[in-house]
């Protein structure tokens, strides 16, 4: 498939699913318990939802004005499977899954770190030390400004904080 149809397909999907989570799932999931509050815990999500779908479609624009040839888009041939691409896409959605579903239980701290950890390791960096440098800092930070600067509680799992 060509790299352009790629990035159109994925820039389309990345637009369908943000309208998705932007009007059904956040409203379902996120309920606020104060409405008086200034920032509602609905805001972030609302915020990282319509950034990735402005970025979705701004890559399906790019891509489009990028194509000499606008009539690939509708040939069977400019959609066929590569199944080492898929299955390795499907590793990855495996791993987050995998990752939210022991955050509550292991803890936000040590599931980022073993999940950034793993990812740099499956993306090709094969430097143990970076990658676990990398791996303590990026959840240090994350974990500092959800906590302190958002005041998001996160789960703790087997750390006593």
């Amino acid at each position: 498939m060509d790299k352009k149809v790629i990035d159109i397909v994925y820039g389309v999907v990345a637009v369908f699913f943000s309208l998705f989570m932007l009007f059904y799932l956040i409203p379902t999931q996120i309920v606020s318990r104060r409405m008086t509050q200034a920032i509602e815990a609905r805001m972030f999500p609302q915020f990282a939802v319509m950034v990735m779908a402005a970025a979705g479609l701004a890559l399906v624009l790019v891509r489009l004005k990028g194509l000499p040839d606008k009539t690939i888009l509708f040939r069977k041939e400019s959609y066929s499977v590569e199944w080492k691409i898929m299955l390795r896409q499907l590793i990855f959605v495996v791993a987050m899954v995998a990752y939210i579903s022991l955050l509550p239980v292991v803890g936000f701290i040590i599931m980022t770190i073993v999940f950034v950890y793993g990812m740099l390791f499956y993306f090709g960096s094969l430097a143990p030390i970076k990658n676990i440098v990398i791996s303590v800092i990026f959840s240090s930070v994350a974990y500092w400004i959800f906590a302190s600067l958002f005041r998001v509680r996160l789960p703790s799992g087997w750390l006593p904080f």
